[in-house]
């Protein structure tokens, strides 16, 4: 593009503003789109971790086929056994979720953590905002107890103060750590999606029985590949222990296998189909967006038919003429994508704070090099489409023809007419696609949304407790504790019910253990015992089954009477009836469980033969939400899987095992999330020591659970509607135009007896065309988008009769729309004043 060109381009914007502005706005919101998703897809899926060496991190996990488990954690002996040397490594680490209930002026605060091996932060390349890491001292018997913190925990809790490193820590366990250093600004952990607060050394925050027990999984285990080592040898290196572990543990290794992937992958993978449908929904928008753009120029270029052949007839070549139209589409196409690429980063920004998304820690969705050139290339996309149909009008001025105002002239400006629907057609194509691929996204998410777990969800506040040895010293006062914290959250005004558990209440407590039954029914082979059933292990005080509102189908809920006994009483759920004998048959049953593996907190855990009597049966509910029990899968939505189905729950009373981590609900006929402070206020009265936690509302929490759907579902939606309004802008610029064209014709129509309503179907009509050719190629758009979005809908199929019919009626309401006003302008035309103009 020259100077000169570049010159005349402007000059000729200026004289169409309004034009101007209008293409201006829509490359903007294609550019802004593009680029928008762009930025989103670089972090989740293509940008590295940001730790040195990064293509050298892989994870480490363990998966059983048999069980449906794909990503394990590792026990804390496998991980010793790793550090000390693996040919494929040059440096092995391991960390596991560490709590603690730190002592502060302001009171006591549960705080998240790490309990990292001696590798840990040498591998990641990380060095100390201020004093030392955790180093190789740390970790000698008898070594004092250290932290580190990260800066936000500094800030937060130290005011940034210097004289925060080596001063101490005092926690309710009895523990005081030193604090040695202050990790590096940004870093939060490599436990996705944790946000971590402080990094202990490992050995002193495990009990001494967890590190000699290969049952408890708990670690989560990074390696970084020796120089030219692959993940191949990695993987093979790891299927050679594992056999020799097999022989020497059967029990615990018969169908253990190792499993190494880069690091991010285990969070990436859920990202993929899902990144594939945004960037196509995208670049539509993106072409929706430069189409209109390229009807506005197109029509402007028509209507300057005979400038142009005056320029060509005064010497300007054809070449000169196509770079004078190429370039106002390109001028255009950079001022609108200029401003699109700035507005990318707020409106993510703002989407992902409507609509959340379950992140690591340390993924930060902000522009990098991939999102810039991505921004370049939708401008550059935007404008090539948009100067492309005038730049090509342009050629074809014949000046003789024109100034004449021939026959053949005619016959080529008529034909040149189409161009206007051909672009209309491929808007409404595109258009329909976006919107069924959006209503699609839009009745997952309502099914999701409007899913029943089986428990109540609508006036339930949560809490958590972490009683502190200060508060009750022995384990055996809880129950006592626990009923006077009943006894007084009950009087708060509002409290209608009390219910409590441990650890954590629905629909995120995920903690299962692998049992063996004594007693076996017809249902459950003694090959499935032998391997273990994956059973929920659940403590709960009698209020908790009615609060929830869950449904005793058989038998009696747990009383107060129900404790710690050589027999317990329990409560199971329908699936796990039905596998010992039947629902009617379950109450009075006695079972005998030999845990095999718990993943429930090592604190907690039944080691020794439990035997508990049946006396009550429930309905299944999703306590874990929609994670599919046991497996520590997430149900994918297009994979059928009911939330529902095979929940093998067991409810023992909360009295069996001392928990000192308890969640506490309570069930408002009122406003929820107002009761939260004032019961925080009370049980800080009773236990002063003990930090409060897990604070929220069941309607938040359950909404967690579908944070993604409602991501994808918005965002789609959101491109859909604005790609909805561009093409009815297309389809009204292109009607309107034709009416100015045709006024005289119109006229004529009127002169010779045409009535107001033939003249309004003579224009509908012009858009008829477009509307069913881009209908017919939307459809089968639409069948490509719903066929790759297939993996993220729930309840709904991909080719959903309903809603693509429900698509089609939502484009004819707006074509008629954008219609209806050049309609009424064609009718309200007056003969003789048409006439005369002409």
């Amino acid at each position: 593009m020259t100077r000169r060109a570049l010159i005349a381009a402007i000059r000729g914007l200026r004289h169409a503003p309004r034009l101007a502005v209008a293409a201006v706005a829509c490359a903007a919101l294609g550019v802004a789109a593009t680029t928008a998703v762009s930025a989103f897809l670089s972090a989740v899926l293509l940008r590295s971790v940001p730790f040195p060496q990064a293509d050298r991190l892989v994870r480490v996990w363990t998966t059983n086929e048999r069980a449906g488990e794909t990503q394990g954690e590792l026990s804390i002996p496998e991980l010793f056994e790793l550090e000390r040397g693996v040919g494929a490594f040059d440096a092995f680490l391991g960390t596991g979720r560490s709590r603690v209930v730190g002592l502060f002026p302001h009171g006591a605060e549960r705080m998240r953590g790490e309990a990292v091996t001696r590798a840990y932060f040498g591998a990641l390349g990380l060095t100390p905002r201020q004093g030392r890491l955790i180093g190789p001292q740390d970790f000698a018997d008898g070594a004092a107890p250290v932290m580190v913190i990260s800066t936000a925990t500094w800030r937060r809790h130290f005011g940034a103060s210097p004289a925060a490193v080596g001063s101490s820590l005092r926690t309710t366990a009895g523990v005081t750590f030193t604090i040695v250093g202050i990790a590096p600004d940004g870093f939060q952990g490599t436990i996705e999606p944790d946000v971590v607060e402080f990094w202990v050394p490992l050995p002193q925050y495990l009990p001494a029985s967890a590190r000699d027990d290969r049952t408890s999984r708990i670690s989560y285990a990074i390696g970084r590949l020796a120089p030219g080592a692959t993940v191949a040898q990695a993987t093979d290196e790891l299927v050679a222990l594992y056999r020799g572990l097999a022989v020497a543990h059967p029990e615990i290794y018969r169908e253990l296998r190792p499993r190494v992937e880069p690091m991010g992958e285990n969070w990436r993978s859920q990202f993929r189909g899902a990144g594939v449908v945004l960037f196509v929904v995208s670049l539509a928008m993106l072409l929706i967006a430069a189409l209109n753009v390229a009807g506005l120029l197109t029509a402007r270029a028509l209507d300057r038919r005979r400038e142009l052949a005056v320029c060509a007839a005064l010497g300007a070549s054809r070449a000169d003429l196509v770079a004078q139209l190429a370039s106002e589409a390109l001028v255009l196409a950079v001022v609108g994508g200029g401003l699109g690429a700035a507005l990318a980063q707020p409106i993510l920004t703002l989407l992902l704070r409507i609509s959340p998304i379950a992140l690591p820690s340390y993924v930060a969705v902000t522009f990098d090099a991939r999102t810039m050139a991505a921004a370049m290339a939708a401008i550059v996309i935007a404008g090539c489409v948009a100067g492309l149909a005038p730049a090509l009008l342009a050629g074809r001025v014949e000046p003789a023809d024109v100034l004449r105002g021939a026959s053949r002239g005619a016959m080529r400006s008529r034909r040149e007419q189409r161009w206007a629907p051909l672009l209309v057609a491929t808007e409404v194509a595109l258009a329909l696609a976006l919107v069924v691929g959006g209503a699609l996204l839009l009745t997952s998410y309502r099914n999701l949304s409007t899913f029943d777990p089986g428990f109540r969800i609508a006036g339930v506040a949560r809490l958590a407790v972490t009683v502190s040895r200060q508060d009750i010293v022995d384990d055996a006062a809880l129950p006592a504790f626990f009923d006077r914290l009943r006894e007084s959250l009950l009087q708060q005004p509002g409290v209608e019910r009390v219910g409590v558990g441990s650890p954590t209440l629905p629909p995120w407590d995920d903690d299962c253990g692998r049992v063996r039954f004594a007693r076996l029914s017809e249902t459950m082979p003694e090959a499935m015992n032998a391997q273990g059933l994956e059973v929920g292990f659940h403590f709960v005080d009698p209020g908790l089954v009615p609060l929830l509102g869950m449904k005793v189908i058989a038998g009696r809920n747990l009383d107060t009477s129900d404790g710690p006994a050589p027999v317990a009483a329990a409560v199971v759920s329908r699936s796990l009836a039905e596998r010992l004998g039947g629902v009617a048959t379950a109450p009075g049953q006695t079972i005998s469980l030999a845990p095999i593996s718990l993943v429930v907190n090592p604190q907690m855990a039944m080691r020794e033969q439990a035997t508990y009597r049946v006396v009550g049966v429930v309905d299944d509910v999703a306590w874990d939400g929609m994670g599919q029990q046991g497996t520590g899968r997430y149900i994918a939505y297009g994979d059928g899987a009911d939330p529902l189905s095979h929940r093998d729950d067991l409810f023992v009373p909360l009295t069996v095992v001392p928990n000192r981590v308890v969640s506490i609900g309570v069930t408002t006929s009122g406003d929820e999330a107002e009761l939260i402070e004032p019961l925080r206020r009370r049980i800080a009265a009773i236990a002063p020591g003990s930090a409060v936690h897990w604070t929220g509302t069941m309607t938040d929490e359950f909404a967690l659970e579908f944070a993604s759907a409602r991501f994808y579902a918005v965002l789609v939606g959101a491109f859909s509607t604005v790609s909805l309004a561009l093409t009815a802008i297309g389809l009204f610029a292109m009607l309107s135009h034709a009416v100015a064209r045709k006024r005289a014709e119109i006229g004529l129509r009127r002169a010779l007896g045409g009535t107001r309503r033939h003249i309004v179907a003579h224009v509908l009509g012009l858009a008829v065309t477009p509307l069913v050719a881009g209908a017919v190629a939307g459809l089968a758009g639409a069948i490509a988008v719903t066929r790759a979005a297939s993996t993220v809908l729930y309840g709904v199929q991909p080719f959903d009769v309903r809603v693509f019919l429900a698509g089609l009626a939502v484009l004819a309401a707006a074509a008629v729309l954008a219609a209806a006003a050049p309609a009424h302008r064609a009718s309200s035309i007056d003969p003789m004043t048409a006439l005369k103009g002409d």
